[in-house]
């Protein structure tokens, strides 16, 4: 795909906006001061998400995957969110991806994830949603340590479980997701959106 025309002649699905390439190495772009091209790229699909969904109630649970790694999930994935929770809407984070693993603290410890809470170690949600550093507005469940069976956690009914308590917090569910069709992560996770 290189641009818009791939996608609107090849398909009927609903295009919601294109996200021009970020030069720059920084995670999150959107915040409340910017309004350069790229923010405003995610504000503009930000505002077509919200006129396809309606007037829904519910909270609606999207996620982000590609046909390979490095493409720019997660960089779609916080920037979106962070957009949803300019426009006042309660948004959470979700890093889907257990075979990467967290972020280890400055002490060593990896932040409490996803991982604790599927296993079954941890189920004080509490305990496992921070505020982005730098974007505090924002939501976010890491995902935890790297576990030795991702797939098989992921097919467990905790995380059915977890969704659907998310759903009475918060209007919006972004999950950062895996490369579709590399592993089976994606396709097990594609069943709570």
């Amino acid at each position: 795909v290189r641009g818009r025309k791939d996608i609107e002649n090849n398909l009927s699905i609903p295009f919601l906006g294109e996200i021009p390439h970020n030069r720059k190495k920084e995670e999150m772009v959107v915040n409340k001061q910017k309004r350069d091209g790229v923010s405003e790229a995610f504000r503009i699909v930000r505002t077509n998400i919200d006129f396809i969904l309606g007037k829904r109630k519910k909270s609606q649970v999207l996620m982000l995957t590609s046909s390979n790694p490095t493409s720019g999930k997660s960089f779609v994935s916080y920037n979106l969110a962070a957009s949803l929770v300019l426009a006042g809407k309660r948004t959470i984070l979700l890093e889907m991806d257990l075979r990467k693993g967290s972020k280890k603290e400055k002490d060593g410890k990896v932040v409490p994830g996803l991982t604790h809470y599927l296993s079954g170690k941890m189920t004080d949600l509490t305990q496992l949603i921070h505020p982005h550093s730098g974007f505090e507005e924002l939501d976010v469940i890491t995902s935890g340590p790297i576990p030795p069976n991702p797939a098989e956690l992921l097919l467990g009914q905790s995380l059915d479980e977890l969704i659907g308590l998310l759903k009475e917090r918060y209007e919006y569910i972004i999950l950062d997701t895996v490369p579709y069709g590399m592993v089976a992560d994606a396709q097990i996770i594609s069943r709570i959106t």
